[in-house]
């Protein structure tokens, strides 16, 4: 029983720290479209990076409660 525990935890670590990776890379690519031309208005463009943002900050607090750090080990993905 708590070996199958260590490895669903394992399994949720390994999947938050994708989330936070995806949602960088989500983050980085919006960025870099509002120095180009966008179809979107301000408003929008500025509510999709706060979500973004509190999407990352949530995940790296429940990356931090389950193994005591805030970064995934993974690299950063490249745009």
């Amino acid at each position: 029983m708590q070996l199958l525990k260590r490895s669903v935890a394992l399994m949720d670590v390994a999947r938050i720290a994708y989330e936070i990776r995806r949602s960088e890379r989500g983050l980085s690519v919006l960025l870099l479209s509002k120095k180009m031309t966008s179809i979107h208005t301000k408003d929008e463009h500025g509510y999709a990076i706060q979500s973004y943002a509190v999407k990352i900050a949530a995940l790296k607090k429940e990356l931090k409660k389950l193994t005591g750090r805030c970064t995934p080990k993974r690299p950063r993905w490249p745009i």
